[in-house]
């Protein structure tokens, strides 16, 4: 897996890169940054020491030792640091768990789910802490370390994490309600998940979701922060990636797959949406 330095932190990330790890006082200074900031991707952090808040959807966190914090795609978060933080930083997004086959699992982690109020967990006693920080510490020597097998090594010590962190959260799940606006968002989600590779018209959605176009076009924008079209069309992006990454078919076969009537045109819209062609996409999974 191909890393990245730190001063591309925060640009490679917005560009969907899936997986990027680091500790926070190698980290350049803007990745705490006082700024309010929208993320597409999720973020875990582990802090070792510090002091300050933490703000996510502008509700305010003390920052204390063992604290560990997950922010999810379409919340706003903002640092206001009073004493150095120490700790790790995990940015990733699905693709890391798709491409290797873990998609079942990632969407049952009800803690990264769309929405959820929960966004971190204070570890209180020495036992959970050195746990937290052996994953941390296990995700970051996977990562440095190009290797045969090494998005494996990740993904396996991510997924411990994420169970880690499921248990932690479940009692404050279970007295968690949506919205109505999110409510709307989440079933989206849900029906794009199972629809999008026959059904790429938003018309489709909002009928079945008993709205508008207009309609769910503003509530999802509102909520998540990137448009209902923009959602539909990652998911396509990344049904392509798994075929590309774990199969031999054709530029032509998965275009017929995803429901492209054009090769060309699926062929141009994964470039636009990745920046590569599909078959360098594929090239590069291989090689790394």
């Amino acid at each position: 897996m191909t890393q990245i330095s730190t001063l591309h932190f925060w640009k490679e990330i917005e560009k969907d890169y899936p997986f990027f790890v680091q500790r926070l006082e190698d980290a350049p200074d803007h990745a705490l940054s006082t700024n309010l900031r929208r993320h597409t991707y999720y973020l875990a952090i582990w802090v070792t020491a510090g002091s300050g808040q933490h703000i996510v959807d502008f509700e305010k966190t003390e920052i204390q030792p063992n604290s560990l914090f997950f922010i999810r795609p379409g919340q706003v978060q903002q640092w206001l640091i009073e004493s150095p933080v120490t700790g790790y930083v995990c940015l990733f997004n699905e693709a890391i768990f798709h491409v290797h086959g873990a998609h079942q699992f990632f969407n049952e982690l009800s803690f990264l789910a769309p929405f959820v109020k929960t966004s971190s967990h204070f570890i209180e006693d020495v036992a959970q802490a050195t746990t937290v920080r052996m994953f941390f510490e296990k995700i970051l020597d996977a990562y440095e370390v190009a290797e045969w097998g090494q998005g494996a090594e990740i993904l396996a010590w991510l997924q411990l994490l994420c169970i880690y962190a499921e248990r932690r959260t479940e009692e404050d799940l279970l007295n968690y309600t949506l919205t109505p606006s999110q409510q709307i968002t989440r079933d989206f989600l849900q029906l794009a998940d199972c629809e999008a590779l026959e059904e790429h018209n938003l018309s489709f959605y909002a009928s079945k979701l008993g709205i508008t176009v207009g309609h769910l076009t503003e509530t999802v924008k509102a909520v998540y922060g990137i448009s209902a079209g923009e959602l539909l069309r990652n998911r396509l992006i990344l049904e392509a990636k798994r075929l590309l990454a774990h199969t031999d078919y054709t530029m032509a076969e998965i275009a017929e797959k995803l429901n492209y009537t054009d090769p060309s045109y699926f062929g141009r819209a994964f470039k636009r949406d990745t920046g590569q062609t599909p078959n360098n996409f594929r090239k590069e999974f291989r090689r790394t």
